[in-house]
């Protein structure tokens, strides 16, 4: 799951539409990206940040790291 969602949001940089994931305008990576970020009740960002441990702000920073790395 963790490796899908990354090859999601890093496509657009990989096929060089732009250069960071949250520049892509239909992404869904700001709602990790910026803490305080509303996440939409259609999403569940649940399956994805339960992964890491920590509060969810520390979660979506992890996640957010894996992307960097």
């Amino acid at each position: 799951m963790l490796e899908v969602s990354r090859y999601i949001h890093l496509n657009p940089v990989e096929a060089k539409m732009v250069r960071k994931p949250e520049f892509y305008p239909w992404s869904s990576y700001p709602i990790f990206k910026h803490p305080q970020a509303v996440v939409p009740s259609y999403m569940n960002i649940d399956s994805i940040l339960n992964y890491y441990l920590g509060t969810v702000e520390e979660r979506k920073e992890k996640y957010c790291q894996t992307l960097q790395a």
